[in-house]
């Protein structure tokens, strides 16, 4: 916390603080500039005073002359922002003055525009000289002017301070100044004030676009730095970096930025790599901060947690919350945490550190999700454990995705059949990866037309959908990848041999048979995988979905269903010119003579399968069975009684809001039966009346949470079973996050950089609203 005040210090320094500019180009000036401006004030300040002063004096003198007049009349200006009194459209006293009456005229005022008149004295007064005059005529300032016998003509009062005194020239020219001044508001204090303003607008434009490039290179998931940041004209660099490159492109079109970049001190460009780093913290806090308030506002949440090795070989452990507001699911990421030990008190330790950094309280937790490692998962002293110590409410969930990969990959090891057919698969892609046969395969894909070029894909244990991928790419390249098996077998060389080789397999109707059976089959896992990655799916829609993908598996295993696939390895023959021959009857094996007296169950060893029957039953049969069985023995918690309760809150369900199934979740969270007794009834005529087609858990959820005062006991249980975990998928996905953000050539950042790029990168749609929060972000920090 302390690095980061000194960051927030350290920019609301540079922002407020005055910097140079073309006009400022050294200190001297600045200086000079300075004690003009402090003369200036100064001046005027002695000048206000000394006329104060004259003021005072003139009216002492008047005091002690005249005892009558005390004071300046109330009826003409008070203030020198205020215009002379001239009063008109009235009858002016007259006096006599010898033998005629004589009186003060209103058209004197075009004549004299400084006259002012008080009618409480019948007297007139020289504004300018009143309040910007030096030692003036103190009958026209202090006490008043009435003989209007000698006002006008050549030799008159008026006429004579108007066009000979001096000091009315030099008050009537600071009026005018004055007025001038504050029309443009432009005096010396407003100037200085103005220009300071402006530098502090400036340097927060300079700043602001600083962040913006930055904002910008993170949610692209680039690099910032590059090779060698120079800018200068003198050795301009080839590669700046992206940050750089930018900047260097909003100098093209902002004065302000070229002139701080390249006009102005070296050391105050702000572009180095600890003031990148320091915006990075600020951005990746101010989402955090949103992640924090959401996750307060929701209670309830999810850890998901999963460890990989990034490019330097550094174990990474991926922390993600899943809760749920304003009836939507989220799951966000939280951090990347380097991996010192690996051990379950090391993993604990780093979730709980990343729990109280986002400031979320373990009580809160109602589930956690991991995968099946034992680190993790172990019951005695795995981390499940570790966090069920604390809170008990916090149920395990075994990660669903990895659950169904691991019935796959289980599956293909049980059947003979399907362990040879896929390494089939993996010879074809390995020997077509090389560049010869892949250029080759590519221009065969064009000269049948192919919509767009298909790449074969790699099969691994670890990539959940590669299996359905592999078949679908050789499937619908399958005329393709003959005539570029055939056109290599007729070289003369070893990758000849090679080739005619995966030529026989691939063109015999056992392959293409198995190419569709499997892809039968694992096109309907494939859906249940896709399903289960999603961040909306609820545990008790994923236990549907599992039970609904297991009925769908087992129905075919039908003979139907197996003449459909029969039909269509036929049909795709036809077009390959593969010969269709049905598989023949095997012969019986005649029993050796001294096995007479014996009984034979079966032979020794593994035959061939050669028949229509044995490969329905020893492959498409086996396989269905296998991946039934992995299915039913890996998802069995599905039975469990407290998972088991969700189902009630399903609209659609048969025991919709059965308080005897749904009682295990209300012991287990501790909610209130007398309290969700009283709001059953209600909730039931609720939703037949705003959505009687609501049929998931999320519809049923979303029409409660618009009244929330209502129903708040049914609404805490929608809620938790909506933020109870079904797999590790976005734990995983960030994984690819750190493969783009962590690169070979980005392999020695520090471990927080690493971290905030992330966040801000995989929460792009967090770090998008800080578009609109830039300016905060700058007043703020």
């Amino acid at each position: 916390m302390s690095k980061r005040h000194q960051t927030q210090t350290s920019l609301m320094q540079f922002v407020s603080k005055r910097s140079k500019t073309a006009a400022d180009r050294n200190e001297s000036d600045t200086a000079a500039v300075q004690n003009v401006a402090t003369a200036c004030t100064q001046s005027r300040t002695d000048i206000e005073s000394s006329q104060s002063t004259e003021h005072v004096m003139q009216s002492e003198e008047r005091v002690s002359s005249s005892g009558a007049e005390q004071h300046l009349p109330n009826d003409i200006a008070q203030h020198k922002s205020d215009s002379p009194h001239q009063p008109s459209g009235i009858t002016f006293p007259a006096r006599m003055f010898g033998s005629s009456k004589r009186s003060f005229q209103a058209s004197w005022y075009a004549d004299y525009s400084w006259l002012e008149y008080s009618i409480e004295r019948d007297s007139v007064y020289c504004f300018p000289c009143r309040f910007f005059g030096i030692a003036a005529d103190q009958s026209l300032t202090r006490v008043g002017f009435s003989d209007w016998k000698h006002a006008r003509g050549k030799s008159g009062t008026l006429t004579g301070h108007d066009t000979s005194c001096s000091k009315h020239h030099l008050a009537v020219l600071s009026w005018k100044e004055y007025q001038s001044t504050v029309a443009n508001n432009s005096s010396v204090a407003v100037q200085l004030d103005r220009c300071r303003l402006q530098m502090i607008e400036e340097n927060r434009l300079y700043v602001k676009i600083i962040f913006a490039a930055i904002l910008f290179c993170c949610q692209q998931g680039i690099a910032l730095r590059g090779h060698r940041e120079v800018i200068d004209s003198d050795d301009y660099s080839v590669n700046v970096g992206n940050f750089r490159a930018l900047m260097v492109l909003f100098s093209r079109s902002i004065d302000i930025v070229k002139q701080r970049m390249f006009n102005g001190p070296k050391n105050a460009t702000w572009l180095a790599k600890d003031i990148q780093n320091s915006v990075i913290s600020l951005l990746a806090e101010s989402v955090s901060s949103m992640i924090r308030e959401e996750s307060r506002v929701a209670r309830y949440y999810t850890i998901i947690a999963d460890e990989t090795k990034d490019v330097s070989k550094t174990e990474q452990l991926a922390l993600v919350l899943r809760y749920v507001l304003d009836g939507k699911t989220h799951e966000r990421f939280i951090s990347f945490t380097k991996c010192e030990e690996l051990d379950a008190e090391a993993i604990f330790t780093y979730i709980m550190t990343g729990l109280r950094d986002t400031g979320v309280d373990i009580s809160n937790c109602i589930s956690q999700c991991y995968d099946g490692a034992s680190v993790m998962s172990g019951h005695l002293s795995g981390v499940r454990k570790r966090v069920t110590d604390l809170n008990p409410a916090a149920i395990y969930i075994h990660c669903h995705a990895h659950q169904l990969n691991l019935v796959l990959v289980d599956t293909c090891k049980k059947v003979d059949h399907a362990a040879s057919f896929f390494s089939l698969l993996e010879c074809v892609y390995v020997f077509l990866s090389s560049s010869v046969p892949h250029s080759l395969f590519m221009a065969k894909q064009k000269e049948l037309h192919f919509t767009r070029e298909i790449q074969l894909k790699k099969l691994s244990d670890a990539r959940w959908s590669c299996r359905h991928s592999s078949i679908k790419a050789v499937l619908t390249t399958i005329q393709a990848l003959l005539l570029t098996l055939e056109e290599l077998s007729e070289d003369n060389n070893t990758r000849s041999i090679e080739a005619r080789g995966l030529l026989h397999q691939v063109s015999s109707f056992q392959f293409l048979l198995s190419l569709i059976l499997f892809e039968r089959i694992f096109s309907i896992s494939n859906n249940l995988s896709t399903l289960l990655q999603s961040q909306k799916i609820s545990y008790a829609a994923a236990a549907s979905c599992i039970k609904g993908t297991m009925l769908t598996i087992a129905n075919l295993r039908s003979d139907d269903e197996w003449s459909q696939i029969w039909a269509q390895a036929v049909s795709m023959a036809e077009k390959c010119s593969i010969t269709v021959t049905p598989l023949r009857q095997r012969r019986s094996n005649r029993l050796p003579k001294q096995l007479d007296s014996f009984v034979v169950d079966s032979s020794v060893g593994t035959r061939p399968v050669n028949t229509t029957d044995e490969y329905k039953t020893q492959v498409y049969y086996a396989t269905i069975d296998a991946i039934v069985e992995e299915m039913d023995e890996r998802f069995s918690e599905l039975n469990l009684s407290l998972l088991k309760s969700l189902e009630p809150l399903i609209p659609n369900s048969s025991s919709f809001l059965d308080l005897t199934v749904l009682k295990p979740v209300l012991n287990h969270y501790n909610i209130s039966e007398a309290a969700i007794v009283a709001e059953v009834s209600t909730v039931k005529i609720f939703l037949d009346e705003r959505d009687p087609d609501s049929s998931s858990l999320h519809d049923a959820y979303q029409q409660l949470s618009k009244v929330p005062e209502c129903f708040p006991t049914v609404i805490q249980c929608y809620q938790i079973a909506m933020t109870i975990g079904v797999s590790s998928a976005t734990a995983e996905r960030s994984f690819s996050s750190l493969r783009k953000v962590k690169t070979y050539l980005r392999s020695t950042m520090t471990q927080d950089r690493l971290s905030n790029l992330a966040l801000l990168y995989i929460e792009r749609s967090l770090s998008s609203k800080l578009w609109d929060k830039l300016d905060e972000l700058l007043t703020s920090n």
